[in-house]
């Protein structure tokens, strides 16, 4: 891809990849196995972003957030491809957030942002998100600045980049 390069990755349940970036000026989506060479695919009237920042698949849909805070869904199939065109998503925050980095899925109605407010989770609103919980620290210690978050077999993974950690959370408990 062209810079700026892939969105957050996205693994689909057949062991491949999915990803949103540029090829040729336009907005590409990149999925495939990862056994073999994933290509990318221009989307010429998906009404996508070029610069999405987080990616995260729910329910069929592609949710991708740019860093200003800027939410789009796109329908996709179990091989990552494109079905329609993109939607605009929001993100109703209980308070403002400057940089958003990435997105992972806690469970099926349950999405985690990562910022720089530290990690914020939203619910389901219909079409759109509200902001349930955020937090910012692990015990007594605060996070840095940005975090960027992935989430894996019942894991989220923060990583606070200013203060140099990767740390590792249950998420059934937090």
């Amino acid at each position: 891809p062209e810079a700026p390069g892939l969105a957050q990755i996205v693994m689909l349940d057949n062991d491949g990849m999915l990803g949103v970036g540029a090829l040729w000026g336009k907005v590409a989506v990149y999925a495939g196995p990862l056994s073999d060479e994933v290509k990318g695919r221009t989307l010429d009237k998906s009404g996508l972003s070029l610069n999405p920042a987080g990616a995260a698949l729910v329910g069929g849909r592609l949710l991708m957030v740019d860093a200003a805070g800027r939410a789009q869904a796109l329908r996709v199939g179990a091989d990552g491809l494109p079905q329609g065109e993109a939607a605009a998503v929001s993100f109703q925050a209980a308070s403002p957030v400057k940089t958003w980095t990435s997105l992972a899925l806690k469970d099926a109605a349950t999405l985690l942002a990562g910022t720089d407010a530290g990690v914020i989770e939203f619910t389901a609103a219909g079409a759109d998100w509200k902001e349930t919980r955020r937090w910012s620290s692990w015990g007594t210690d605060q996070f840095g600045g940005p975090v960027w978050i992935s989430a894996d077999a019942g894991r989220l993974w923060v990583s606070d980049s200013e203060r140099h950690r990767v740390l590792c959370f249950e998420l059934a408990s937090g």
